[in-house]
C-alpha cells in the first residue's frame, strides 16, 4: 500500500498530497498537526454538496472567495469557476483549500510497523516550509527533529475520511499492539519535568500554583500542603498536588507498594521516575487502557503544564555538570580513587592478555634494580579484535565500583543526573565515562582507558 501511494500519488503533481520537514510544537494537541498557511491554500479538500452541509460548505467557500476571487467546483460532472458568493447548488462538488480540523493521513518512511499511519486534524498555523508536530508523537513515527521529512495525503471522499477517523486516528490507536505500551507518552524535557515536580523538595508560591493551574483541566484548588513556616512566608502547595491536578478525578494506580494514586491524589512517591516511563506498567498506559481517547485530553495538558513548569524552574547542562568538584582536594581524592579502579582494571587486563595470547608473555629486564615489564607485540593491541575485547571486559568488572564511586560524589542538583535519573536523556555509563575515564579511546596505549589530568576546555 505504502508503494503505491509514494508511486501513484506522492510522485505525482497533485493538490492533496505533500511532503515536508517536520519540527517540533509543544503548544499543539497531540492530535494536531500544524500545516503552514501557503501549504494549505494549496491543498484542496473536495466535499459533495448536500441539503444537510449546504449552509457550512457555502459559508468556507464565500471566506475562501474573499481571498481568492475564484473557487474550483463541478457540476453535472463539468469543471467550472465560481467567482461570486452564494453560486453553489445542492449535488455540486466543491473543491476547497485545506481548513482547520480537516483529517489528513501521516507517515514518515520506512513505515516498518502498522503505527507509522496516523491520521492527524489540521491545523493552519502562520510559519512557513515546515510542518510542525508535538514532540510526543515522534515515536510512532521512529523520528525526530534533525531533517526529518513527513508524507502527507488528504482524504477526498466520505468514505476515505470515515475510514482514517475510524481506523488510523490517534484516538484509535492508543495502545502500541506489538507491546502493550502506550503509542505517544511523556518524554525528553516532559519527563524530566514530570521527574522534577514530583520530588519532594518542590513547594510553590501562590503567584507559581495559580500560573500553573490555568493549564491544567481541573478547577478546583487543593488546600496548601502547608499553611504557615518559618522557611516560607504565605501557604505552598507541593508538587504532587499540582500533578495530582494533571490526573483524572477517579483514578487508581499503584506501583510495587512505593507509589499509590487515589482518586486522581498522588499520596505517596518513592519510586522514582520509572511509573512515569513508558512501559506496559506505567502510568500513561494503564490510563489510556482505562480511559481510552479521554487520556489523550490529560496528557496533552500534562505537557503543557510540565514544559510551562521547566520553563519557570530552568534547566541547563553545562561542562560543570561533568566535572563534579570544584575544589582541588575533592578533585584529587576523586581521581585517585578512579586511578585505583583502572590499575586493578588493567591487571586483571593483563592477565587475559597473556591467556588469549601466549607470545605476550612478559619478558623481565632489569635496569638499576628495578623491574620493567614489557610485552613483545604491544603494538598488536590496536589491530587484535581479542584483545581490545578483553581490556573491555576487564574494565566492565571493575566499572560497577566506579559507578557507586560517581554517584557518591554528584550532587543533587546536577542537571545530567537529573536526566539520566529521569529517563530522559542519557545514562549512568555514559555519565561515569564522561566524569571520570573519558570513555574507551583507543590510544596507542596498552590499556585504553585513562583519566584525564584535567579538562581539555
Amino acid at each position: 500500500g505504502m508503494k503505491w501511494l509514494k508511486d501513484a500519488v506522492l510522485s505525482k503533481r497533485s493538490d492533496n498530497a505533500f511532503r515536508s520537514t517536520m519540527v517540533g510544537d509543544p503548544k499543539i494537541k497531540l492530535w494536531e498537526i500544524g500545516i503552514p498557511e501557503d501549504l494549505a491554500s494549496s491543498l484542496v479538500v473536495s466535499e459533495h454538496v448536500s441539503s444537510y452541509n449546504f449552509e457550512n460548505i457555502n459559508l468556507k467557500c464565500n471566506l475562501h472567495l474573499l481571498a481568492k476571487e475564484e473557487l474550483f467546483i463541478r457540476r453535472n460532472g463539468k469543471l467550472m469557476f465560481v467567482r461570486k458568493a452564494d453560486q453553489l447548488e445542492i449535488g455540486d462538488i466543491a473543491y476547497r483549500p485545506l481548513q482547520d480540523g480537516d483529517l489528513i493521513l501521516i507517515n514518515r518512511p520506512p513505515s516498518v510497523h502498522q503505527h507509522s499511519l496516523i491520521a492527524f486534524s489540521a491545523k493552519i498555523l502562520p510559519i512557513h516550509s515546515v510542518v510542525s508536530i508535538n514532540p510526543l508523537c515522534c515515536t510512532p513515527f521512529l523520528g525526530d527533529f534533525d531533517g526529518d521529512c513527513l508524507h502527507g495525503y488528504i482524504p477526498q471522499s466520505v468514505r476515505s475520511r470515515i475510514e482514517l477517523g475510524e481506523l488510523v486516528s490517534l484516538h484509535h490507536q492508543l495502545l502500541n499492539m506489538q507491546d502493550g505500551r502506550s503509542l505517544v507518552s511523556l518524554t525528553h524535557d516532559s519527563l524530566a519535568a514530570a521527574h522534577l515536580l514530583t520530588s519532594t523538595d518542590v513547594f510553590l508560591k501562590k503567584c507559581e500554583f495559580q500560573q500553573l493551574q490555568m493549564l491544567c483541566l481541573s478547577v478546583l484548588t487543593p488546600v496548601p500542603a502547608v499553611i504557615k513556616s518559618m522557611n516560607f512566608q504565605g501557604s505552598r502547595w507541593t508538587g504532587k498536588q499540582l500533578f495530582s491536578m494533571l490526573l483524572p478525578s477517579g483514578m487508581k494506580f499503584s506501583c510495587d507498594r512505593k507509589l499509590h494514586i487515589l482518586n486522581g491524589e498522588v499520596l505517596t512517591c518513592s519510586l522514582g521516575s520509572s511509573w512515569l516511563q513508558n512501559n506496559t506498567s506505567g502510568l500513561f498506559s494503564v490510563m489510556f487502557k482505562q480511559y481510552g481517547c479521554k487520556a489523550l485530553d490529560f496528557l496533552s495538558s500534562a505537557q503543557e503544564v510540565l514544559c510551562e513548569f521547566l520553563t519557570m524552574r530552568g534547566l541547563s547542562v553545562s561542562l560543570s555538570d561533568l566535572y563534579m568538584f570544584s575544589d582541588h582536594y575533592s578533585r584529587r581524592k576523586l581521581t585517585e580513587g578512579v586511578k585505583m579502579a583502572l590499575d586493578e582494571a588493567e591487571e586483571a587486563f593483563r592477565i587475559k592478555q597473556i591467556l588469549l595470547d601466549p607470545i605476550n608473555i612478559p619478558v623481565l629486564k632489569c635496569h638499576d634494580e628495578t623491574e620493567d615489564v614489557t610485552y613483545g607485540q604491544s603494538d598488536c593491541i590496536q589491530s587484535n579484535p581479542s584483545v581490545i575485547r578483553s581490556s573491555i571486559m576487564a574494565f566492565k568488572d571493575v566499572f560497577s565500583d566506579l559507578l557507586k564511586m560517581v554517584q557518591q560524589h554528584v550532587s543533587n542538583d546536577n542537571s545530567m543526573m537529573v536526566m539520566i535519573n529521569a529517563g530522559s536523556k542519557g545514562s549512568m555509563l555514559k555519565y561515569a565515562q564522561q566524569t571520570a575515564c573519558v570513555g574507551l579511546q583507543l590510544p596507542a596505549s596498552k590499556f585504553p582507558l585513562r583519566i584525564p589530568s584535567q579538562l581539555s576546555c
